[in-house]
């Protein structure tokens, strides 16, 4: 919305979130989610620190304190401390996998795509960026040597694509009970009720209306992601513009909260 209002007034923001939930590692993830404060992370922080030019241990090191402040960022509060230490974490971990066993799934090597653009389904030529820091924040810039180098030198070891979508949604989706936690009782007690599986007698109509409301818009993002556009909408004739607009604006009529729920960032 506010990129659409942005370009109503003759301004073009640039892109902040490029199909995250699509990510099939961590760092693909921080290179889709949040991309201006990930940018920032990187220029002002990560690089400052020494980036990856100062060894292994200070690499992960330098990891775990720029996600850390990355927390920080959102608030003066304990669980944000937390969803920053546990992003740190993943990274560290992501890294250390990609330089010793693997380099992430499969897929993830062969479909890394310039920021503002999506990947398409099916192999890419894109691979490594040709730029000096490999962080969260990092884009990819492809040539078609390096592509071919790149396929020649896949690891013995990758993560189906499935599996690497699937651990990454399971960690992306703890810390954000981790970021919305109100305390550490309550972190513990729904980390424990993981290992239990009996659903509460109101998930079944939960789930419904839970799939009234997503499924459009994941029907948008797969449509995005299967045609690597995100504007793929705007490329339609008129008259299907003209519904798509009408239909959500019905949802818009349909669904509206008419309570303002608490500002997210209420800490600062």
């Amino acid at each position: 919305m506010a990129r659409g209002l942005a370009r109503m007034l003759g301004f073009d923001l640039m892109l902040n979130f490029n199909l995250p939930y699509f990510a099939t590692s961590v760092r693909e993830f921080w290179r889709r989610w949040h991309i201006s404060l990930s940018t920032w992370l990187r220029d002002y922080l990560y690089v400052p620190l020494g980036g990856n030019r100062l060894g292994p241990g200070r690499t992960y090191l330098n990891l775990l304190i720029v996600m850390l402040l990355g927390g920080l960022w959102h608030g003066a509060a304990w669980n944000f401390v937390a969803w920053g230490l546990w992003q740190g974490l993943g990274l560290m971990v992501n890294r250390a996998w990609s330089e010793t066993v693997g380099r992430g799934s499969r897929r993830a090597l062969e479909t890394e795509a310039p920021v503002g653009t999506v990947a398409p389904r099916g192999p890419r030529t894109a691979t490594k960026a040709a730029i000096e820091e490999d962080d969260p924040g990092n884009r990819v810039v492809s040539t078609a040597p390096a592509a071919r180098a790149e396929r020649r030198a896949l690891p013995r070891i990758a993560l189906p694509s499935w599996l690497g979508w699937l651990l990454t949604m399971l960690f992306t989706l703890y810390g954000w009970l981790l970021f919305r936690a109100s305390s550490a009782e309550q972190v513990l007690t729904l980390t424990a009720s993981l290992a239990h599986w009996s659903p509460p007698v109101w998930a079944g109509v939960m789930f419904r209306e839970l799939l009234l409301l997503a499924a459009p818009l994941l029907a948008m993002q797969l449509w995005q992601w299967r045609t690597g556009d995100l504007e793929a909408a705007l490329r339609l004739p008129r008259w299907a513009r003209g519904l798509l607009q009408a239909a959500l604006i019905y949802a818009i009529v349909l669904f509206w909260q008419r309570e303002a729920p608490a500002f997210i960032y209420f800490q600062f």
